[in-house]
């Protein structure tokens, strides 16, 4: 995973993991929700030479989808440890 205090050193793409409510209610700057329904979208439009950062609520969710990019062709694909809980604190 990617703690919070390294992720200033990326220019990366933002995907986040978590449910469509909580995205709703607050979610980290240039963030790209990524659903079941549009996970196709992204892969087909993300230049995937570019970093990709990728957090969920806790930081549980995102190790797997981390992994799913991963092997989609995103080689430098990373999950936020703590997740958006973690980011909200230090970023936001």
């Amino acid at each position: 995973g990617l703690t919070i205090d390294n992720l200033k050193q990326y220019n990366n793409y933002r995907f986040s993991v978590i449910k469509t409510e909580s995205f709703d209610a607050g979610n980290v700057t240039n963030a790209i929700h990524v659903t079941n329904e549009n996970v196709e979208d992204v892969l087909a439009s993300a230049d995937k030479d570019k970093p990709l950062i990728i957090y969920c609520y806790h930081g549980n969710s995102s190790q797997g989808a981390a992994d799913y990019f991963y092997n989609m062709g995103f080689k430098q694909s990373y999950s936020v440890d703590g997740g958006f809980e973690e980011w909200k604190l230090k970023l936001i």
